[in-house]
C-alpha cells in the first residue's frame, strides 16, 4: 500500500484559523513528549514533516508514523471546526431572516395604506440584502404604478417596462440577472395573489461587492413578498368595504335630500329624476308650497360628493324650506342660504351652486335666481328654445352676496327642464358630454307628452349617451310642464 498523507478539507477562509491550532500542537507535545509544530510552505523545507493541508505541514514528532497520526487528529479537528463555522453561519442567517420577518410584520401592521406597505418593504429588504436600491410596483387596474422606492434609486414614475421585472410580474416566478462587469445584479419577485395575476412585483438592484443574489436570498425575498401581499390585499379589501359603506351612507343621505312626494301646483306637472353617481351625495332638490298657493322649486349641487357634501346640502335644504314657506323671493332665498352655508363651505374648502324657481299660482309666471348653477332650459309650446340666463356667484365663494332675479311669463304647453351639472357632464366613450340643444330637440318633438314621459325620454338619452356605464357624479333632472 502507498503511504497515506492525511489532509483536511479546508476552505481559504478557514486557513487563518490554522494558526490557532498551535495550542493543539502544544497539547500534543505535552501528551507525547514530541516537539510537534505547524510550518508553512514559505518556511525552509523540513526533513521530517507531513503535509497537513494546502500550504501547511506538520513538523517534528520523531518518526513519520507519529506525525501521520498527529496530522490525522488535526485534520479531524479542522473538519469539526469547519462544520461548526458553517452551522454558526447558517444559524446567524436564519436569525437575521427571522428578525427581518418580525420587524417587517410589526412595521407593516402600522402602515396606513398600500404605499406605506411598499415603502416599508423596499427599505427593509434593500438594507437586509446590502443592495443598491429597491422598488415596489403595484397593479392599478390595467396599469402599473411605482408605489415604493428607496431614496437613492434614480427612478421616475414611468410605467414598468423592463423585460425581467415584467416577466416576474406576469409569470408569477422570480427573475434574476447575475452580476457582470457591465451590469448589476437584479432580482424581481412577484407579489402573489389568488388567481393567475400577481398584484405587483418587488425589484432589488445591485449587491455589495458586485455579487449576484444567492438562492437563499431569493427564497427569503419570496417569503417577504408573500407577507407583503397579504397586507396589501387586506388594505385593498378594507378600502373596498369602506367605499361600499361610504357609498351606501351617501346614497341614503342623498335620498333624504330629495322629496318623496312633491306638493302640486294648479296648472303645473312636475316630474323629478335623481341618479346616484360613483360619488353620491352632492345633489339636492326640493319643492315647497309658498303662502300664496304657488311653489318654490330649488336645485343645488356641492363641489364634492360623499357624506360631508350631503350634510351641507341638508343644511341648505332646511334654510330653503324655511325661506320658501315665509314667502321669500328666489334672490332672498339664495342670499340666506349663502349667509348660513358660507362659513362651513369655506372651512371645508368647498362651494355649491343652486337655482331657485318660484311658480306663481296657476303657473303662468315663474321668477328665478341662480347661484352659479346650470341654466335651465325653457321649451315653448311652439318648440322654440330659451335659456333663462340669470347670473349670481356660487354659494360659499363670497361671505356676502346678492343674487339678481329674472322672470318669464308661461303658457300652456311650455316645458322647463332643471338639471344639475352631473347630468350634462356625463361622458360618452369619446369623453364628450350631453348637448343642451339635443335635449331641447327631444323635448320639442315630444308633442303631447306628460312631464313624466319627457323625463323618461331625457333619461333614455343619458343612458344611450353613456353606453350603459355608471355616471361619475349625481345627476338630478326636474321637468315642469304647464298644463
Amino acid at each position: 500500500m502507498g503511504q497515506r498523507v492525511p489532509t483536511a478539507r479546508i476552505e481559504p477562509g478557514i486557513a487563518s484559523s490554522l494558526a490557532q491550532l498551535d495550542s493543539v500542537c502544544e497539547l500534543l507535545r505535552e501528551a507525547s513528549g514530541e516537539p510537534f509544530r505547524l510550518i508553512t510552505d514559505q518556511e525552509p523545507a523540513q526533513e521530517h514533516s507531513t503535509q497537513l493541508a494546502p500550504g501547511w505541514s506538520l513538523a517534528g514528532g520523531g518518526d513519520e508514523r507519529r506525525r501521520e497520526a498527529a496530522a490525522e487528529l488535526l485534520g479531524h479537528v479542522l473538519g469539526a471546526e469547519r462544520e461548526i463555522e458553517s452551522l454558526c453561519c447558517e444559524i446567524l442567517d436564519r436569525y437575521e431572516e427571522v428578525t427581518l420577518i418580525q420587524r417587517l410584520g410589526l412595521q407593516l401592521a402600522r402602515a396606513m395604506d398600500e404605499d406605506g406597505v411598499a415603502q416599508v418593504v423596499v427599505r427593509e429588504v434593500t438594507e437586509w440584502l446590502h443592495a443598491a436600491s429597491g422598488e415596489m410596483w403595484l397593479r392599478d387596474g390595467n396599469s402599473t404604478r411605482l408605489a415604493g422606492v428607496t431614496a437613492d434609486a434614480q427612478l421616475s414614475g414611468c410605467p414598468l417596462t423592463e423585460l425581467g421585472p415584467l416577466e416576474a410580474l406576469c409569470e408569477l416566478e422570480p427573475w434574476t440577472q447575475p452580476a457582470a462587469s457591465a451590469s448589476e445584479a437584479v432580482v424581481a419577485v412577484p407579489l402573489p395573489a389568488e388567481g393567475k395575476q400577481a398584484i405587483g412585483v418587488i425589484v432589488i438592484r445591485g449587491k455589495e461587492g458586485n455579487r449576484s443574489f444567492e438562492q437563499r436570498e431569493i427564497q427569503m425575498l419570496t417569503a417577504v413578498a408573500a407577507l407583503a401581499s397579504g397586507f396589501l390585499q387586506s388594505h385593498r379589501l378594507a378600502r373596498e368595504n369602506w367605499l361600499a359603506e361610504h357609498g351606501r351612507t351617501s346614497s341614503e343621505l342623498c335620498r333624504l335630500l330629495h322629496p318623496r312626494h312633491a306638493p302640486g301646483c294648479q296648472g303645473l306637472e312636475i316630474s323629478a329624476r335623481c341618479l346616484d353617481g360613483r360619488q353620491p351625495g352632492s345633489d339636492y332638490h326640493d319643492v315647497v308650497r309658498t303662502p300664496d298657493g304657488g311653489i318654490a322649486l330649488s336645485l343645488a349641487r356641492v363641489s364634492a360628493g360623499g357624506p360631508r357634501a350631503a350634510l351641507h346640502m341638508a343644511l341648505a335644504k332646511g334654510v330653503m324650506q324655511a325661506e320658501a314657506r315665509s314667502g321669500s323671493s328666489p334672490g332672498r332665498m339664495l342670499r340666506r342660504v349663502n349667509d348660513v352655508l358660507s362659513p362651513e363651505l369655506i372651512r371645508s374648502d368647498l362651494f355649491a351652486t343652486a337655482y331657485v324657481a318660484r311658480f306663481h299660482p296657476g303657473a303662468r309666471r315663474v321668477d328665478v335666481a341662480s347661484a352659479g348653477h346650470a341654466i335651465p332650459l325653457l321649451v315653448r309650446a311652439n318648440s322654440r328654445m330659451e335659456q333663462i340666463d340669470v347670473a349670481g356667484p356660487g354659494l360659499g365663494l363670497l361671505s356676502a352676496a346678492d343674487y339678481d332675479e329674472s322672470y318669464r311669463e308661461l303658457a300652456q304647453g311650455d316645458v322647463l327642464v332643471f338639471y344639475s351639472d352631473g347630468f350634462l357632464d356625463a361622458r360618452n366613450r369619446d369623453g364628450n358630454g350631453l348637448d343642451v340643444g339635443y335635449l331641447g330637440q327631444l323635448i320639442s318633438t315630444a308633442n303631447g307628452a306628460t312631464a313624466d314621459e319627457i323625463g323618461d325620454r331625457l333619461l333614455g338619452a343619458l343612458d344611450s349617451h353613456c353606453g350603459g356605464r355608471a355616471i361619475e357624479h349625481d345627476a338630478t333632472l326636474v321637468v315642469a310642464k304647464v298644463v
